[in-house]
């Protein structure tokens, strides 16, 4: 029983550590399929930021309005120069599953094309301090 014991809680240890010590946190992953080519977008935040973040909003308020979080992805979305009509699919606000756990919103939007079709799903994570997390993209086979 002490073996278990030892080994769960070292185990336990690890997993900790892992998740406290990483560089960065995954907070948000999509997939996407592109005129037929697949790409994964990795959404990440150094810890260093995550950790400057208030984890219970319910506390000490949510500095970022949603409207004002709202303006600043579809801001962000124009200066990609995306094009065509942009509709937004849904928004809310998240909170991160790895610590420092934090709260950070994230919009999804659909592009449509000029014949009324879904041509894309566009992602928008807007942390509390109203900085943009760009994606790290990655093709797939």
């Amino acid at each position: 029983m002490k073996k278990i014991t030892k080994s769960c809680f070292l185990t336990a240890c690890f997993i900790f550590a892992s998740f406290t010590f990483a560089e960065d946190i995954l907070i948000s992953r999509s997939v996407t399929n592109i005129h037929g080519e697949r790409y994964r977008a990795d959404y990440k935040v150094t810890v260093e930021k995550a950790a400057e973040f208030p984890t219970d909003p319910l506390e000490g308020g949510i500095p970022l309005s949603f409207e004002d979080a709202l303006d600043i992805a579809l801001e962000s979305i124009a200066e990609k120069g995306e094009s065509g009509k942009i509709q937004l699919s849904g928004g809310g606000l998240n909170f991160s599953s790895a610590r420092p756990r934090f709260y950070y919103w994230s919009f999804r939007f659909v592009q449509i094309s000029k014949d009324e079709k879904v041509r894309d799903y566009l992602t928008a994570i807007v942390l509390l301090d109203g900085s943009i997390v760009e994606p790290t993209v990655e093709k797939l086979p």
